[in-house]
Parts: C-alpha cells; sequence; structure tokens
C-alpha cells in the first residue's frame, strides 16, 4: 500500500462523527487540498478538537469532501467529535515508517516485491531442493562463442549446449543419459504428445492458454440441438475472415444467432434478413404448419390457415395479436372447387360492376347506382343511360308519380320525318310529337325513345318509351 501525502492539507469537519462512524466530511471547499487514494493508497488523518480530543484515522478513499478512514489507528482510540472539529494530515510515526520502509526498499513499498516474476518480465529459474536435488547453486552463461557453459557451485560441467554431432554418443552430452534413454519419449515425458499431423485429442484445446477460448469433446450423440459431439467455445462468438482480416460474419454464443454480411445460401439460394427486418429470398416461403405467414400489427394479428381442405384468412382477438384464431372467417376458398366464401359480406366503394362475357351477352360497362334526386336507382350501360328503373310498384304508384316524358314512361308518338320504325328502334324526340287515335299531334317529344310497335312505313303514331 502506498503513503499519500499533500502540504498543507487541513479543514474541520462540517458535520458531527460517531465511534462507528467510517467517513467524515470536511469543508468543500478545503476538499481538493487532500489526496485521492487509488486502490491500496492511503493518507494518515489526525482528528483533533478544543476540549483536546485526538484521534489518528487512515485514509483509504476521497469522494468529494467524504473520506472513508479507517478507526483508531496508531495507539488513538475511536472517538465522537462535533462539527467544526479540525482535520488534519499530519506526519505521524506509520507515515514515517512508511516512507523508510520505501526507501530501504529502492523507492518501494515490501509489497511491490511480493510478484517477482511481474517485477522480472520473466521467470527465474529455481536452483535445486527438488526432488533428489541439493540446494547448490547453478550458473548457466554464454562462452561468448558458440556454447552455454554450466557450473554446479565451483564446478564447472564445460560446454553443454549445443550439442555436437559428432558427441551425440557421449552421455555427458545428453543431460547425462546414454541415447536409449529417450527412446521411449512417452514414458519419459509421462504423458502422450499431440501429433500436429494427426492423431486423437484426448483433452481440451485451448487458444492463448485461454480456458474459455478453444475446443472440447461434446457430450453426447443425436438428434438434437442440446446434444453435439464437438464443442466450440468462446466468450462473445466465433468469427468468419478473409485473408486480408476483414469479418464478413460471426456467430454470437450468448445469443445463439448468426449473423452474415450477405445471407445465407442452401444450394445456391439466398435468403437473409436486412437491417429493417426485412426477409428476403430467391424462392418460396413454404410452410407444414396449418397456421402460417402471420402479420401482427397494432392490437390484431392476421395469419392465414390451411386444414387440408379449405384454405381461411383468420383473426386474433383485439389485444392479443400473437395468440389463437377467433370466430370470424371472413374469407374461405375451397381447395377443391375453387369456391370463395365471404363469412361477414362485402362492400365494393367506387368500382364498377363488371358484367357480360356470358351467353348472348357483350362485354359492356354496367353501372348501378343511386339516382342524385333520390328515391330511385339509376341503371347506365356503357354510355347510354337508362334513368330510373328501381323501386317498381306493382301498384304503378310510381309510374303515376312520373311526369310527362320523363325517362322510363311511356307516350302515344307520331313520327314526322317520314322513316318507317319497328319494335327495338330509337328516334330521337325532337322528329317525334305526342298525338292520339286520330293522329291529332301537339309538342315534341325530349330525349331518345325506344319504338314498342310499329308506324307502318310512315308518319304514323304508335307507342314509344322513353330511355334517355
Amino acid at each position: 500500500m502506498a503513503l499519500k501525502l499533500s502540504n498543507n492539507a487541513s479543514s474541520t469537519l462540517s458535520s458531527a462523527i460517531g465511534t462507528g462512524d467510517i467517513q467524515l466530511t470536511v469543508q468543500i471547499a478545503d476538499a481538493s487540498k487532500f489526496p485521492t487514494p487509488a486502490a491500496g493508497d492511503w493518507f494518515p488523518v489526525t482528528v483533533v478538537d478544543g476540549a483536546g480530543n485526538m484521534e489518528i484515522m487512515r485514509c483509504t478513499a476521497r469522494n468529494g469532501a467524504v473520506l472513508t478512514v479507517t478507526r483508531a489507528q496508531e495507539g488513538t482510540t475511536a472517538k465522537a467529535f462535533n462539527a467544526g472539529a479540525r482535520a488534519d494530515i499530519r506526519l505521524t510515526a506509520a507515515a514515517i515508517m512508511a516512507f523508510q520502509d520505501a526507501q530501504t526498499f529502492g523507492g518501494q513499498l515490501p509489497a511491490y516485491y511480493t510478484d517477482i516474476v511481474a517485477r522480472l518480465g520473466f521467470k527465474p529459474v529455481q536452483s535445486g531442493t527438488g526432488d533428489n536435488q541439493l540446494p547448490n547453486v547453478l550458473k548457466f552463461g554464454w562462452d561468448g562463442a558458440q556454447y552455454i557453459r554450466v557450473q554446479v557451485d565451483d564446478l564447472d560441467f564445460g560446454n553443454e549446449w549445443p550439442i555436437i554431432a559428432a558427441e551425440a554418443q557421449d552421455s555427458d552430452k545428453l543431460g547425462g543419459q546414454d541415447p536409449a534413454y529417450y527412446t521411449d519419449i512417452v514414458s519419459r515425458l509421462g504423458y502422450t504428445p499431440f501429433n500436429i499431423a494427426g492423431g486423437a485429442l484426448t483433452g481440451p484445446l485451448y487458444l492463448n492458454d485461454v480456458s474459455h477460448d478453444g475446443f472440447e469433446a461434446g457430450n453426447g450423440d443425436s438428434a438434437s440441438y442440446t446434444v453435439y459431439n464437438v464443442k466450440v467455445k468462446g466468450w462473445n462468438g466465433w468469427g468468419f475472415a478473409t485473408y486480408d482480416g476483414s469479418v464478413h460474419g460471426y456467430y454470437d454464443f450468448r445469443a445463439g444467432k448468426w449473423d452474415t454480411k450477405a445471407g445465407y445460401y442452401v444450394n445456391g439460394a439466398k435468403a437473409y434478413m436486412d437491417a429493417d427486418g426485412n426477409v428476403y429470398a430467391s424462392g418460396e416461403f413454404i410452410s407444414s404448419a396449418l397456421n402460417s405467414y402471420r402479420h401482427a400489427d397494432g392490437i390484431y394479428g392476421t395469419f392465414w390457415r390451411q386444414d387440408g381442405t379449405n384454405l381461411y384468412l383468420m383473426l386474433t382477438n383485439a389485444n392479443d395479436p400473437n395468440g389463437a384464431y377467433n370466430d370470424f372467417r371472413p374469407l374461405r376458398v375451397e381447395l377443391a372447387t375453387g369456391l370463395i366464401e365471404l363469412g361477414a359480406g362485402a362492400t365494393v366503394a367506387g368500382a364498377p360492376i363488371l358484367t357480360g362475357g356470358g351467353a348472348n351477352q357483350g362485354t359492356n360497362v354496367v353501372k348501378i347506382g343511386w339516382g342524385t334526386g333520390g328515391l330511385r336507382l339509376r341503371v347506365q350501360v356503357d354510355q347510354t343511360d337508362f334513368g330510373n328503373v328501381w323501386p317498381i310498384n306493382i301498384n304503378c304508384s310510381d309510374v303515376v308519380g312520373f311526369s310527362t316524358g320523363q325517362v322510363g314512361t311511356y307516350a302515344f308518338l307520331r313520327n314526322n320525318d317520314g322513316a318507317a320504325y319497328g319494335p327495338g328502334s330509337t328516334a330521337a324526340g325532337s322528329v317525334l310529337q305526342y298525338s292520339n287515335q286520330a293522329e291529332q299531334t301537339t309538342g315534341t317529344a325530349a330525349g331518345t325513345w325506344l319504338c314498342m310497335g310499329t308506324n307502318g312505313g310512315g308518319d304514323n303514331a304508335t307507342v314509344w318509351v322513353r330511355i334517355a
């Protein structure tokens, strides 16, 4: 533990402390005068009041004006002090002894030398005291030319390394053993070394000698994601890089997921998810589940259900978008026939009803809509307006209510253009006049009329109905 001191560190307590308190607070304006100890550091604090009460404490941490202390140091006892008691850094006996120890050990406290290997930067070789060894002093040194020499106490063993081939038969060049001693390396080592050209690995293989990164044997052999033959261990994940070190994908060990730069391929087919969660695939999404392709957004969920007989669009109850389907069946498709059933009816807004194409039908566009004047439906085929057509009341109250010459009304009209008209012929109202049986005429009709009888090929009266 290192001693920390500062000059003129003096203040007063801003609040009272009891005998059991381990924190004291000095005046905020004086806080920076006191050192901020790191882990293991300390400085002495002496607290004294006007009544002569005095206690030496050891401060091990400071947070602003709050000092964390160990009470009753260097023969003093813990006392209670009121606010205003003086708190100083004073040179105590323990501080002086710590300073002397640091001087004795080259400017360092004795604890500095507890980890000799760390201070040296290498691991020294211990001489002797092992099994069947004497506490001799071993000395190794370079002879300045080409050999390492060995000396035990005062006995010089001469050149020991490198072993010269011509001297290989000499036991003193083989560590005191005949060459035959080394024919069974496994017995001499006490274990079987791993053969980098092959062989079985009987224990874990760790990378950089770290036990959480490497390879181990699995825990079994079965078709389950929890059972495996080989375990790959890693602290965070396993990355895959190119020759230049660029990582384009990794497996996250903690989350149990893959993250790749360009997606996944199976036999050349690609499927991947982008950063926004969109899923892309170059083939079909195929599901064998009854319920598939759910859309859960807001308070409702929707999904398709195919039970082998019908395809349904299913809905969930409110506030349960990931739950089971409810009793609604808005859409059903019978798989065998293609029949479509709308379980809740359908509303077509603003779209024309396309008809025709059947037997004896053209491909006309038929438009049906509520009249702007209200009360009746109107029909238009292509560009021809057939006027009001519904409702038709069997007591003819609607017909009676029509105005003369209104679309849908009938009239006895005589043509004045000399043309021949028969059933199904049409004529402009401008060539038709209202008539009676005696063919006395009055007024000209308006719009377009459909002939319901015949005029006999001349200017004769017959029955007409206004169609536009």
